[in-house]
């Protein structure tokens, strides 16, 4: 980034737990669900879900993630954070 050496910026890398590692255009990107986690609700793992746009592939840091790519990169990365937490999608 150019105001930050990780994206998301801002201290949100240590929110969420992860970084982008690169982000492209893609129409319809598809993740699969890869771990149970309350946080997807009533999704389950080999679930796939269709994102719109744009796939951003996140460096896991502290985070968990929960669904990947096509590509076999991380998807969707959820992070306990102080008393709550945060969940970002790639997409």
């Amino acid at each position: 980034g150019t105001l930050n050496d990780a994206i998301p910026g801002h201290g949100l890398a240590d929110l969420f737990g992860c970084e982008e590692r690169w982000i492209r255009e893609v129409e319809r990107p598809t993740a699969t669900v890869t771990a149970d986690h309350d946080v997807l609700g009533s999704l389950s793992v080999g679930d796939a879900v269709t994102g719109s746009a744009f796939q951003e592939a996140l460096d896991v840091t502290d985070g968990t993630a929960v669904a990947e790519f096509d590509d076999g990169t991380p998807a969707v990365v959820t992070n306990e954070y102080g008393d709550g937490r945060a969940t970002l999608a790639g997409s």
